[in-house]
């Protein structure tokens, strides 16, 4: 391969010769032309050596060819000092709910409490309640009972959710009962009664079979044993009359009641763990108060050999009979 060299004399005398390209390339660049279209007969707008002499365009108007294309040429903006004053628009803002966003600050609240802030806490959702009532219009208890209850159920889903914070819940729950008796007294009474209803057609659900019906009855089983948690620290406070060691003593009897009446059928074997899970927890906090008064019932339990009483079941009451 050979290397052609030219100088700058030779360039320019290349540039003015009537060189034209061979017919075919032509043809196929008015091909290309036509196919994008673009006429033969538009103004060249490049401006070198070779054409510095060609019309030029100031305007910015766009100017109409013969085949409908619009060749545009761009114009700078004129300058100008004129001011003009900025057009303000009003902002719009969604419309809040202040009861949602007051329960939401109590949510937070809750899911950050410990020790160490749980008066500073409860100050806080005794400021927030207050401002619900506040904002209900005198004499309106329909809707007062509704929004008290929204509040109720959101405190009570949290005090509910995990164990290892039974204590400081059952302090919240206490305090705000107290506070606010006329309404969720009355409230957490109605969970008590759904509570101990929930110990009722526990049944076993195989995972194999139906995993998002396990995962529910999971789900349930670890919330009546939160709860179980919740009430007895409550009963350990002796604060709230609605749940004091006595009403445990009750609880504690009625489960052992339905206990004996469904060992006898063999569906009945999750019913029965599951009320003896939750014996098992109430006695982790009145051991001492309790064990004597149903002793000769754990040692009945503990000897049975009943088609609804597992052995793992029994084995618990037999723990029950030896400490």
């Amino acid at each position: 391969m050979t290397t052609k060299t030219y100088n700058i004399t030779e360039f320019e005398r290349i540039g003015r010769t009537d060189y034209s390209l061979p017919e075919n390339v032509l043809v196929s660049i008015r091909n290309l032309c036509s196919f994008v279209g673009y006429a033969e007969n538009t103004q060249n707008t490049y401006i070198n050596q070779y054409n510095v002499n060609a019309p030029t365009t100031t305007t910015s108007s766009y100017q109409k060819k013969s085949n409908d294309n619009m060749v545009r040429t761009i114009k700078k903006p004129k300058e100008t000092n004129e001011w003009k004053r900025p057009v303000f628009h009003a902002t719009v803002f969604a419309e809040v709910n202040d009861t949602q966003a007051i329960i939401n600050d109590i949510r937070v609240g809750l899911n950050k409490i410990k020790e160490s802030n749980c008066e500073e806490n409860i100050a806080m959702f005794i400021e927030k309640i207050d401002k619900i009532q506040e904002s209900i219009d005198f004499g309106d208890d329909c809707e007062l009972t509704e929004k008290m209850q929204q509040v109720f159920d959101i405190i009570y889903s949290i005090c509910i959710s995990n164990k290892m914070f039974s204590k400081i819940y059952a302090t919240v729950l206490t305090r705000l009962c107290q506070k606010y008796n006329s309404h969720f007294n009355q409230m957490l009474d109605t969970k008590i009664t759904e509570y101990l209803a929930s110990m009722q057609n526990i049944v076993d659900v195989n995972a194999n079979e139906n995993y998002d019906a396990f995962c529910e009855s999971t789900a349930k089983n670890t919330t009546r044993k939160n709860i179980t948690n919740l009430f007895c620290e409550i009963a350990k406070m002796g604060e709230y009359e609605n749940i004091q060691v006595a009403s445990i003593v009750k609880m504690t009897t009625d489960m052992l009641t339905q206990i004996f009446d469904s060992i006898e059928l063999v569906e009945k074997q999750k019913e029965v763990e599951e009320i003896t899970e939750n014996i098992v927890i109430i006695f982790s906090h009145f051991n001492k108060e309790l064990k004597e008064l149903f002793k000769p019932m754990f040692e009945q339990l503990s000897s049975l050999k009943k088609p609804g009483l597992t052995s793992r079941t029994r084995f618990k009451y037999m723990d029950f009979v030896g400490k």
